[in-house]
């Protein structure tokens, strides 16, 4: 607010915009005051300035080397014709630029280069970063500062919008933009190379404070990139993605790679081969886009190429998580080789860890085990967070299984512990949904629910659709398992439609809403469309190598079929996944109504029928053989 003309100094001390100017004048020099010799100068100041406090900041700063009637008069000059008309919003933003213009043009030449220059820094900048990028005299920046130009706070100094856009308009008056913006872009890019690999030490929590702090500047200096330099664009993604899931920023990095990716020409694709696949890969797995499914033939081809070796770890990891597992371990010790040529322990410790998912999606628990807790000792023994939580959260995954929930559930929390201290808000969802599935075959059904609606909520603020889906589908087994089927069927239903993409994470997160749907269809009393669903969902769970996804549709279809076949899915069940689970609802369920009908030796003579295949007999006795429904439902 600014004080009536003729109010005394002491009540106009009380308006807002004089206490401003009062503040900064003094910061500039301590003997100003404002008494009854300066209030008629500073009334008429914040007028002119419609008080805005930028505006009153940057003619404060003036008190240094001009006195209160001097700059008052100046801005007579430099706004009369604004005196003339309403006082309209335009008028308050040129009252604004009138003043960002004088004040810019009481500069020195120095001085004005080096500002222009710094604009390009919208995240503000460090002495030393402005000294590589502008290529100015750096120890005028406390002048600057001083001049109410740039903001210095914390070590860096920063430009308020207004001043950075007037600055930047004169920065591509003169002609230097584009050189400027490339300078800056190149000093983000050898700086993203220097923190990627410390995002996989024990200092990665160092460097992700580092990044975060320089994310603006990052932010602008790819955006850059994608319109004038694609190749470097590509090389910052690929610098970039890890950092972006450890941090929970995996949707917007998607959006960021789908911009790289839509600009990219054939010849940079296969120039830059791994940086393209992780630019596709990350875009796939964060923000599917049907753009994108004409280069799923180019990823499927690297991913099955034998010859070929990924040296980055993002790369390796994104590729598991849009194509899925290697078909086989050979394939995998492929895909290492890359890898372990790197000399990276980080790499050393995900080859491991990699192998053991492996092994558990194929039914080799034993292997499994293994391959997971030699991967959690080696990122526990680097000290990397992001990795280790990975490895604790698959093997407190495959103890639920085998329902030792005593040593699964504090392996979660450590987990969850290690990913909340890192940020990685996208897998904190995930690993509490996994948490609420512990919870529930360990018989308590109140802390799944809570689980389930705390992961809900966080899948909603990440942005990640399977996280989404995976929260909604505990919610709609709760609410069937209670017989609210309505219930269960509109959130059964809401996650189905957040499973798009085509990767294999949203394919196999749409397997499990279709089987979650299965034994809804059951309970609703239509046991053909139950069988339908299963067996879809088998059908994905064969084409991506998820064991696990088979497994629980083998045990869906065994509900809806006749007893000795039924016992028979679901020994064929454990065989692929390598055990049974201990506590599910739907399979104690059908269990049950099994030992009943066919009699306990009956029932376990059929069972191991199917125990006792392998797991690729099991497969194709489901896939082949006829399923017929039962009719008692």
């Amino acid at each position: 607010a600014v004080p009536p003309p003729g109010t005394p100094a002491g009540p106009a001390r009380e308006f807002a915009a004089v206490r401003l100017f009062a503040d900064r004048a003094a910061a500039s020099d301590p003997a100003f005051a404002v008494d009854e010799t300066t209030i008629g100068d500073v009334q008429h100041i914040c007028a002119a300035l419609d008080g805005l406090p930028l505006a009153l900041e940057l003619a404060a700063a003036r008190v240094r080397t001009l006195d209160v009637g001097e700059i008052a008069a100046r801005l007579d000059d430099r706004f009369r014709l604004l005196a003339r008309g309403s006082r309209t919003a335009e008028a308050r933003h040129r009252s604004l630029r009138g003043v960002v213009e004088w004040s810019w043009d009481l500069l020195s030449d120095e001085e004005r280069e080096l500002a222009r220059r710094l604009t390009v820094f919208p995240g503000g900048a460090t002495a030393a970063a402005a000294a590589e990028v502008c290529g100015a005299d750096v120890d005028l920046l406390p002048e600057l500062a001083d001049k109410s130009l740039v903001e210095a706070v914390g070590g860096r100094f920063r430009m308020l919008e207004t001043i950075r856009a007037f600055g930047a308009e004169r920065l591509a008056e003169v002609g230097e933009a584009e050189a400027v913006h490339r300078a800056h872009a190149e000093y983000f890019r050898r700086f993203a190379e220097q923190a990627d690999p410390m995002l996989r030490t024990a200092d990665q929590l160092t460097w992700l404070a580092r990044l975060d702090a320089d994310y603006d500047n990052i932010l602008a200096a790819l955006r850059w990139a994608t319109e004038n330099d694609v190749a470097l664009a590509l090389r910052l993604v690929l610098l970039l993605a890890m950092y972006w899931w450890m941090r929970g920023r995996r949707f917007e990095g998607a959006g960021l790679s789908l911009a790289v990716v839509s600009r990219c020409s054939p010849e940079l694709r296969e120039e830059h081969v791994e940086e393209f696949l992780v630019c596709v890969l990350g875009a796939m797995a964060g923000q599917p886009h049907e753009s994108l499914e004409q280069y799923l033939p180019l990823v499927r081809r690297f991913a099955a190429d034998g010859a070929w070796a990924p040296r980055h770890p993002m790369l390796v990891m994104l590729l598991g998580v849009v194509a899925g597992p290697p078909g086989d371990d050979a394939e995998l010790l492929i895909r290492g080789e890359g890898l372990l040529a790197t000399g990276d322990p980080w790499s050393w410790a995900l080859l491991p860890m990699g192998l053991g998912l492996r092994s558990m999606m194929s039914g080799d628990l034993a292997g499994a085990e293994e391959g997971l807790r030699e991967g959690a000792a080696q990122f526990r023994a680097l000290g990397e967070r992001w990795g280790l939580s990975m490895a604790l959260d698959h093997l407190s995954q495959l103890l639920t299984w085998r329902g030792e929930h005593e040593a699964a559930l504090p392996m979660m929390d450590e987990a969850l512990a290690l990913m909340h201290e890192i940020g990685a808000t996208d897998d904190v969802a995930d690993l509490i949904c996994r948490r609420a599935w512990a919870r529930l075959l360990s018989g308590d059904r109140t802390g799944a629910r809570a689980d389930y609606e705390l992961a809900a909520t966080t899948a909603r603020r990440s942005g990640m659709p399977e996280s989404r889906a995976s929260a909604y589908l505990g919610l709609a087994n709760l609410s069937r398992f209670s017989g609210d089927l309505a219930a269960a069927r509109e959130l059964c239903e809401r996650a189905l439609a957040e499973c798009t993409g085509g990767s294999f994470a949203a394919e196999t997160a749409r397997a499990s809403a279709m089987i979650s749907l299965g034994w809804l269809a059951l309970a609703e009393g239509d046991p053909a469309a139950a069988a339908a669903l299963h067996r879809e969902a088998l059908l994905v769970g064969r084409q991506w190598h998820a064991g696990d996804v088979v497994a629980f549709a083998l045990e869906g279809l065994a509900g809806v079929t006749g007893p000795e076949q039924a016992a028979v899915l679901l020994g064929a069940a454990a065989a692929v996944r390598g055990t049974a689970i201990s506590g599910d609802p739907d399979v104690t369920a059908v269990r049950a109504r099994l030992v009943e009908s066919l009699g306990v030796d009956g029932f376990e003579r059929a069972y191991r029928t199917g125990s006792g295949m392998s797991a690729q007999k099991a497969l194709d006795h489901s896939i082949e053989g006829e399923v017929s429904t039962r009719s008692d439902t």
